[in-house]
C-alpha cells in the first residue's frame, strides 16, 4: 500500500519511485547492447551508443539524476527522470529559471567534473513534449518520453521487456497498457461517475471546492481514486489540524487491492509524534462511529472503512468528517 499521497507528502515516496527507475534504466544500459544502441543512439542522439567503456553514474549530484561520462572525454549526458510529475521550471531548458543561480542548466556548467567534456546534454525523459529541443551556452537540451524507450520494432530482449514491465510497476503510465489489456471497463462508468460524484460533492460541502485536487493511480496491485485534503483550509476542523502539525495534509477516497475494497481518509502528520497522539484522538472520536480501522503509518494516519460501509460511500465520508469537527473534541 501507498505510504503518502500530497504533494508534501509523497516527496520521499516519489524520489524513490525516481530512484528505481534511474537504477534499472542504468542496469539496462550497461547490460543490455540493445537497448543501450536505442537509447543513447536513437533516442539521445549520442555518437558512440555501442561505447561500453562510458561511465554510468546514477545520481551523483542533486541536478542529475542519471550521467553517462564518455571514456575519451568526447560527450557527456546528463539525464532527469520524471514519473507521474511535472518538471520543475529550474529543470526546464524552456524556463529562465534554468540557468539562474539554482537552475540545472547553470549548476551543469559549474560542475567541476563536467567541465573538460566537448559536447554537453541534457536529456528530460517524462511524458514528452516539455520544452522544444535546441542548445544554449553550450548545452544541448532534449525533450523525450518514456514511450520513447519502446522498441522500434516491437520485439525487445527479456531484460529490456522486464525492464518495461518494471517502470510501468512503478507509474510510468506509458508501460501500464499491459496490465491494462483485456479489460472492458464500459460497464463501469456508471460506478466511476458516482465515485467521482460523491469525492465532489464531499469536497464542496466541506467547502475546499478544486484547492482539494483529484489523485487516481495505481502502484503494482494497488489502484486508489480520491481527493487530497488542504487541512488548512478544511472549515471546523481547526482541532485536527493543530492535533496532525502546521504543514499536514490528506487525503480521501477509495481503494482496492489484492483481498480488500475500502473507502478511507489519510492524515498526513509532521511527526510520527504527532501522528499516534491523532491516532488516540480518533480512537476517541469514534467510539460512537462511523465503523473502521485506524492505522498508524510512520507519520501517516489512516482510517479504513470496514466492507461495505452502511447505508452509503456518501454516508461514510460525511460520518468520518462530522467525527472529527471541533465540537466532538474531548474538552
Amino acid at each position: 500500500m501507498r505510504e503518502e499521497r500530497d504533494g508534501r507528502a509523497s516527496t520521499s515516496l516519489q524520489n524513490r519511485r525516481e530512484l528505481y527507475a534511474v537504477a534499472a534504466v542504468a542496469f539496462a544500459i550497461k547490460y543490455d547492447p540493445q537497448f543501450r544502441e536505442h537509447l543513447l543512439g536513437t533516442v539521445c542522439g549520442l555518437p558512440t551508443p555501442t561505447d561500453t567503456l562510458s561511465t554510468l553514474e546514477v545520481q551523483p549530484f542533486h541536478h542529475s539524476d542519471f550521467a553517462i561520462k564518455n571514456a575519451t572525454g568526447c560527450w557527456l549526458s546528463v539525464f532527469e527522470f520524471k514519473v507521474g510529475e511535472k518538471l520543475k521550471p529550474k529543470q526546464n531548458p524552456g524556463s529562465k529559471k534554468f540557468f539562474a543561480e539554482d537552475g540545472y542548466g547553470q549548476r551543469i556548467l559549474d560542475e567541476p567534473t563536467y567541465g573538460d567534456f566537448e559536447r554537453k546534454m541534457y536529456v528530460v525523459i517524462d511524458d514528452g513534449g516539455t520544452f522544444a529541443d535546441g542548445i544554449q551556452k553550450g548545452i544541448e537540451y532534449k525533450s523525450r518520453s518514456w514511450a520513447d524507450l519502446n522498441p522500434p520494432t516491437g520485439v525487445a530482449t527479456e531484460m529490456w521487456s522486464d525492464l518495461l514491465r518494471s517502470l510501468g510497476e512503478i507509474g510510468v503510465s506509458a508501460f501500464q497498457l499491459t496490465k491494462l489489456r483485456n479489460m472492458n471497463n464500459a460497464t463501469y462508468t456508471q460506478q466511476a461517475v458516482a465515485m467521482h460524484q460523491t469525492l465532489s460533492a464531499i469536497a464542496s460541502k466541506l467547502k475546499f471546492g478544486a484547492s482539494g485536487s483529484m489523485e487516481i493511480n495505481m502502484e503494482g496491485e494497488e489502484v486508489w481514486y480520491g481527493r487530497n485534503i488542504p487541512l488548512d483550509r478544511l472549515l471546523n476542523h481547526i482541532m485536527l489540524h493543530a492535533i496532525a502539525g502546521a504543514k499536514s495534509s490528506g487525503w480521501f477516497g477509495y481503494q482496492s487491492g489484492p483481498n480488500h475494497w475500502d473507502l478511507a481518509i489519510w492524515i498526513y502528520c509532521d511527526s510520527e509524534e504527532s501522528a499516534s497522539k491523532l491516532s488516540q484522538f480518533m480512537n476517541v472520536l469514534f467510539a460512537k462511529g462511523p465503523n473502521g480501522r485506524i492505522d498508524v503509518k510512520g507519520k501517516d494516519v489512516a482510517f479504513t472503512s470496514d466492507l461495505q460501509p452502511q447505508p452509503g460511500d456518501s454516508e461514510w465520508f460525511e460520518a468520518v468528517f462530522r467525527a472529527l469537527d471541533d465540537k466532538n473534541w474531548p474538552k
